[in-house]
């Protein structure tokens, strides 16, 4: 994900209450150290009609999480730039799509050691072959669709290896996603 690039350089967030409201800005390296500077990130959960989703592999490039398995796509939030405008940016950046709507389902926070990230949680139904996606190399290794149950088994069990934020919030972000889809589909 766009956030744990080590090739890109440092940028400007904004720092917002647990809200989402700005209250300032500082520097994405600032706010990596300083739990207190909440800043905004959007993840993109994709599935397919089949009931799979979408992984991605950190490149190997990457500070953080080289070589992991992680959400679809998503990353940091750009001072000035709405969270629906910034999963639009990171999809087309990471995996090459383009002319997509993705449902916005839920914000919610996230309280690490170094810092606190306000993630914006949008989910995306997408029919494409996992060789199809056009992946930035310095950011993504490869893209696999996985069976949710296999899945969450995997993760569990360490067959996957996946990133912290991944293995904690899987089965609850997916059962969340899974609430609000069915709502969008049956109303």
């Amino acid at each position: 994900m766009g956030s744990y690039s080590s090739a890109m350089a440092d940028e400007l967030l904004d720092v917002v209450d647990e809200q989402g409201t700005v209250i300032g800005t500082a520097m994405k390296s600032e706010c990596h150290r300083n739990p207190a500077l909440i800043h905004p990130v959007v993840h993109c959960w994709v599935f397919n009609s089949a009931g799979q989703v979408l992984l991605q592999q950190c490149s190997l490039q990457k500070q953080l999480a080289p070589g992991m398995w992680d959400v679809s796509g998503g990353g940091h939030v750009g001072s000035g730039e709405h969270p629906d405008d910034a999963i639009l940016r990171e999809l087309e950046e990471e995996l090459g799509v383009t002319g997509v709507r993705p449902i916005w389902v839920t914000k919610q926070l996230f309280r690490y050691p170094t810092q606190t990230e306000l993630t914006y949680v949008y989910f995306l139904l997408l029919d494409r072959p996992a060789e199809s996606f056009s992946l930035e190399e310095d950011e993504v290794s490869a893209v696999r669709w996985y069976d949710i149950q296999t899945l969450v088994e995997a993760v569990h069990s360490g067959e996957i290896q996946s990133t912290s934020f991944y293995r904690t919030h899987l089965q609850a972000t997916l059962q969340h996603i899974a609430a609000q889809y069915f709502q969008l589909t049956h109303s």
